[in-house]
């Protein structure tokens, strides 16, 4: 089985109120489960609610987790991830440096004083961290002794950031945040998704938005740019994501039912929503 679980879906910062409830408050993180191999991809607030789960659930587990990057909304719930404080867990993080700051100096010093009470080095989990780049092949073996391959690829965002591609057999899903899609990454885009299974898109703004003054060099998306690549790539299935932190459910629904007049098998990013491929 390849499946595909949001847990937060929100972009910048969470967002509360009951005209924000259907479509996630929490921010960015997604879990993949392929044959009992789990990889988490972001650490927003939506992974709280998967560690509490994975620490109610099992003993000992190794955990796999990437960045896309480092900015607030995609590491702040790493503070109350729980399998970070428990002993019986080992966590891997990949992630690619930033200038001169690899991913174990950024991480650990999310946890410290005077901004929290706790410091990284009283952890009980052992944490590990692993450096990766644009278009390594970082590879892991299922219970079946089948290949999930991770493909990273560059976009365009400030402070950098990186696109995934998960593989499994015949089946391709793609994590796509917290990039702009300007023209001049379009071909390599397009490459990279070419026939997969699932997009998971960054459509933060509307068309609209995303030609305002205001928001240029922001480093984000919109639904007709996804609605594009889906259909350019022959792509399955197209998840909008990384929702405007002042984006209405209500709001939110009349983008997907534009979107769908473009590419109809679109879906509006939802937490616990799963995806099987």
């Amino acid at each position: 089985m390849f499946k595909v679980k949001i847990w937060g879906a929100r972009g910048s910062m969470s967002t509360f109120g009951s005209e924000y409830s259907k479509y996630s408050g929490n921010t960015s993180c997604v879990e993949v489960l392929i044959d009992q191999k789990q990889l988490i991809f972001d650490g927003g607030t939506g992974i709280i609610k998967l560690g509490k789960l994975i620490s109610n659930s099992i003993s000992k587990k190794e955990l796999d987790i990437f960045f896309s990057h480092y900015h607030y909304d995609h590491i702040i719930g790493l503070l109350n991830f729980l399998p970070i404080y428990n002993k019986d867990f080992t966590v891997n993080f990949y992630g690619q440096s930033i200038g001169n700051k690899n991913i174990r100096d950024i991480i650990t010093n999310i946890l410290k004083h005077p901004y929290y009470p706790i410091e990284w080095k009283s952890l009980q989990s052992q944490t590990i961290f692993i450096q990766i780049a644009e278009n390594d092949l970082i590879k892991f073996n299922t219970s079946q002794n089948k290949e999930i391959i991770v493909t990273p690829i560059s976009t365009i965002h400030p402070n950098k950031n990186l696109a995934y591609k998960i593989s499994y057999e015949d089946k391709k899903f793609i994590y796509l945040t917290d990039f702009a899609h300007y023209p001049e990454e379009n071909d390599k885009i397009v490459e990279f998704v070419k026939n997969s299974d699932l997009i998971i898109y960054d459509s933060n703004f509307t068309p609209e938005e995303y030609h305002m003054k205001t928001y240029e060099g922001w480093g984000h998306s919109h639904w007709l740019n996804a609605v594009k690549l889906a259909n350019d790539s022959n792509s399955k299935k197209l998840v909008l994501f990384h929702h405007k932190v002042d984006r209405t459910d209500s709001e939110l629904e009349k983008i997907l039912e534009e979107s769908r007049r473009y590419f109809n098998n679109t879906y509006l990013a939802k937490e616990e929503d799963e995806y099987i491929l």
